[in-house]
């Protein structure tokens, strides 16, 4: 057993336990189109992809490079602190990803969700963001990533890890839904009052100008 790890748990480096994946170029293939996922398409933190392009070949940009298939986390190399990683989704298999992304596929028995939280936690981001290098475009390297440790589970706990943080999250996600049309409904009060205070159909209509006058500086 590993210090400090539970019996059946070790650490092993991303390069370790993830393959890489295949470069590919689009331009070759001029007429044909594909979903192209930028690192300004991903949400920071939510683990999602939440915007993508669809090019044709002709129109791909030069950082167009990486195929990439369900499952796989993808972790943007640029500013880590803004924690721009996601899982690829199914809808998304065969997408090409940008080059400003480390594009980790997990070995057989790593779960993609359990990679992916524990790339998204702030300990790992410190970490990681530690080996950045540049000013203006601070960046890691794909082999900076790949040599970073994370700790394994048995396979079967990984997926019961996984399943309590996400029932986690779809509780925040519930509160804050809730609280959303809460204050939604707070608002549409707050006008139906206002109307009733001020809508009296035995008051007289004015203007401004009838009752004040402008103040002069």
């Amino acid at each position: 057993m590993t210090t400090g790890l539970p019996r059946g748990w070790s650490v092993a480096k991303l390069g370790e336990c993830c393959a890489t994946v295949e470069k590919v170029d689009p331009r070759k293939y001029p007429d044909t189109s594909f979903d192209y996922i930028d690192i300004g398409g991903i949400e920071p933190g939510s683990g999602r992809i939440e915007v993508t392009k669809r090019l044709r070949g002709r129109d791909a940009p030069s950082r167009a490079r990486q195929l990439v298939r369900a499952g796989d986390v993808i972790l943007s190399t640029v500013r880590t602190y803004q924690r721009k990683t996601a899982i690829v989704p199914e809808s998304l298999d065969g997408a090409i990803a940008s080059t400003g992304f480390c594009v980790l596929r997990p070995h057989r028995g790593v779960d993609s969700r359990f990679v992916l939280h524990q790339l998204l936690d702030n300990r790992f981001v410190e970490r990681l963001s530690e080996k950045q290098s540049g000013t203006s475009y601070p960046a890691v390297r794909d082999r900076d990533v790949r040599a970073m440790g994370i700790r394994l589970a048995p396979e079967v706990e990984q997926r019961r890890i996984v399943a309590a943080i996400e029932e986690h999250y779809s509780r925040l996600d519930a509160a804050e839904r809730a609280l959303v049309a809460a204050d939604h409904r707070l608002h549409a009060l707050y006008r139906s009052v206002a109307v009733d205070a001020f809508d009296r159909p035995d008051w007289d209509w004015t203007t401004l100008g009838e009752i004040a006058e402008a103040a002069s500086r």
